[in-house]
């Protein structure tokens, strides 16, 4: 993740949250990509906020711990809807819809550090990424090859 920044926009009227990914060095096709994306904000007055590493993190692992898995980042695009809704934007009662694309397992190595125990593995992964904390963390849970160990398990951690 690092050089990419995630981007959330939001259409006023009916709110609609996108996760964008935007790398951060130049290309020929930005220009014309920041040119589009100023006439939609402006012809839907919709807003753009920045989320975080952490906040991408966090709200992929709250993802996951619902039964659905996307990669990192797109998980921005709930994190950012979290940020409109705290921001006021997004009102308590509306509906908003957040796109999770991408395979769970596009980077691994984010997803493992950011569930392990192992804190030098945490941090050698994500610290350079701003990645403090694991607050959502699903830790692993070891279970003997036993079907009656397994329902067991899934019971006791669910």
């Amino acid at each position: 993740m690092a050089g990419r920044v995630g981007i959330v926009l939001a259409i006023a009227g009916s709110l609609l949250a996108v996760a964008l990914v935007v790398r951060t060095s130049t290309n020929e096709a930005e220009p014309r990509v920041k040119a589009n994306l100023a006439f939609t904000l402006e012809d839907m007055n919709g807003v753009v906020r920045q989320v975080t590493d952490q906040e991408m993190l966090d709200a992929k692992a709250k993802i996951a711990a619902g039964g659905f898995g996307c990669e990192p980042a797109s998980a921005a695009s709930v994190a950012g809807a979290r940020l409109l809704c705290d921001q006021g934007i997004i009102g308590p009662d509306e509906r908003v819809v957040c796109i999770l694309t991408g395979h769970q397992l596009k980077d691994p190595t984010a997803t493992v550090a950011y569930h392990t125990t192992d804190q030098e593995q945490f941090n050698k992964v994500l610290g350079s990424r701003g990645v403090k904390r694991a607050s959502y963390a699903n830790r692993a849970v070891s279970v003997n090859n036993n079907l009656d160990e397994i329902l067991k398990a899934i019971q006791l951690y669910s």
